[in-house]
């Protein structure tokens, strides 16, 4: 069963998550792991690839984005709107809904920014979605 970890940043600035999930995707993938990130759209898929490009002098992040790359990419890191066909077996979610095919990862992250109403409301109401269908949860505090 996949297990849901919902990270609880405390910021009211929107870029926090988005910086937050570059340093989740860089531990991941230094634990050897598949990972998607999905976007809510081709806007913000781009600017996570530009994070994770200049994420830090000495860091590299192998990734590919869906939107502009093959959809049969095989690179470890993917984003993207829609999931790619082959598995990953962690998924960082930074849209606003609960991915459709989130049972078929892992794990999910999901990632609240507690400054900011609109991602509070978001995360409770995946929180609780989760929670009805019986997923495991767990909440870390940043």
């Amino acid at each position: 069963m996949t297990r849901i970890d919902f990270y609880l940043i405390n910021s009211d600035d929107p870029q926090a998550r988005l910086r937050i999930a570059c340093r989740l995707v860089e531990k991941a993938y230094h634990q050897n792991h598949q990972i998607f990130i999905h976007c809510s759209d081709p806007t913000t898929a781009a600017e996570f690839d530009d994070m994770l490009w200049n994420l830090r002098e000495t860091a590299f992040i192998p990734h590919g984005n869906l939107h502009i790359d093959s959809a049969d990419n095989k690179s470890p890191i993917l984003i993207g709107v829609e999931p790619p066909e082959h598995s990953h077996d962690l998924m960082i979610n930074l849209d606003k809904s609960v991915a459709a095919d989130f049972g078929r990862y892992t794990r999910v992250l999901e990632l609240v920014c507690q400054g900011d109403p609109e991602w509070v409301q978001i995360g409770r109401d995946n929180y609780k979605h989760y929670r009805k269908i019986g997923y495991p949860l767990h909440t870390h505090n940043i």
